[in-house]
């Protein structure tokens, strides 16, 4: 809120999106101007194994690892 002559004034909240993502939910990042690139460690016979997805937005690079993480 800012102070409008003594009196408090709203203003529009615009959520911002954190730096850190809770563990096991992979990490996306912006590879080039088109393309993202999304990581995930799912566990293969015990152990980590690191996979990347590949896509031209985000938002399709954060919905490809989700599907392949709740398989």
């Amino acid at each position: 809120m800012r102070r409008v002559k003594g009196k408090a004034a709203r203003t529009a909240f615009q959520a911002v999106k954190g730096k850190h993502r809770r563990s096991g939910t992979g990490c996306v990042s912006r590879i080039s101007g088109q393309l993202w690139e999304g990581r995930y460690s799912p566990k293969v016979n015990g152990k980590r194994a690191a996979r990347n997805v590949y896509a031209h937005s985000e938002e399709a690079c954060e919905e490809k690892p989700a599907k392949l993480i709740w398989r």
